[in-house]
């Protein structure tokens, strides 16, 4: 599951997106209840970048972690030094001691949408990466600018039409194909109007990818919805 955002594993994302939605909601409840908690804490994460693997950690556990991996001389070992300040952001995040398996490590869960900044990098003489990251505040307008930017690229629609939207461009024409397809088989899809730009959507799909016959195939289907609808107007 953690590997599934960074990949852009979309099948994966798609079919668990329940769960993620349940992860959020569960987040934001502990979240609430540690309200006595709410206090700029300093916390640490190592991550591996060629095997994507990591763990959130404390300071000591991280470095051990880290160290380890400095063995693999094909591995570039990163130790990200993350700054929460709660007072700043209304990011839920949970502290996990009660319920993890691994108390030991005091891990902390942050949802999805956790924004940082890069303040800076260097490299350490223990021969990994040190990148100090700070949580964004709700209000900064650097966010806030890059924020409504995407929405304006992206457009409206619902979670799933955003998402393929986005996949169009990034140039992630397969993994576009696979979210207007589902959504055109989806019965929640079944209106004209939806229909007639899943139709369109996948056709530019198909055209990007050079399958002319299916893009040509779905611009028919989607001027057909069109100018049936016009013609019962």
């Amino acid at each position: 599951m953690n590997r599934a955002p960074r990949s852009q594993d979309i099948e994966t994302i798609m079919k668990r997106g329940f769960f993620i939605c349940a992860l959020y909601q569960q987040i934001s409840n502990i979240y609430n209840k540690q309200s006595d908690r709410h206090k700029e804490i300093t916390v640490y994460r190592r991550q591996s970048m060629l095997l994507d693997d990591f763990d959130s950690l404390d300071l000591n556990v991280s470095i051990q972690f880290a160290v380890r991996a400095v063995e693999n001389p094909k591995v570039n070992t990163v130790l990200l030094q993350m700054t929460i300040d709660p007072m700043k952001s209304s990011v839920p995040f949970a502290y996990l001691e009660e319920n993890s398996s691994y108390k030991y490590e005091n891990e902390i869960l942050f949802s999805m949408h956790t924004v940082f900044r890069i303040i800076d990098v260097h490299h350490t003489q223990d021969q990994y990466w040190l990148v100090n990251l700070s949580l964004t505040s709700d209000n900064d307008p650097t966010l806030k600018v890059l924020t409504d930017h995407f929405r304006k690229e992206i457009g409206s629609g619902n979670p799933l039409d955003r998402l393929g939207s986005l996949m169009l461009k990034l140039g992630e024409f397969n993994q576009a194909e696979e979210i207007f397809g589902t959504q055109l088989n989806s019965k929640n899809e079944k209106t004209w109007c939806s229909q007639a730009h899943l139709n369109h959507q996948l056709a530019y799909v198909y055209s990007h990818k050079d399958e002319y016959t299916a893009a040509l195939s779905y611009y028919k289907k989607a001027l057909e919805m069109e100018l049936n609808y016009v013609a019962e107007d």
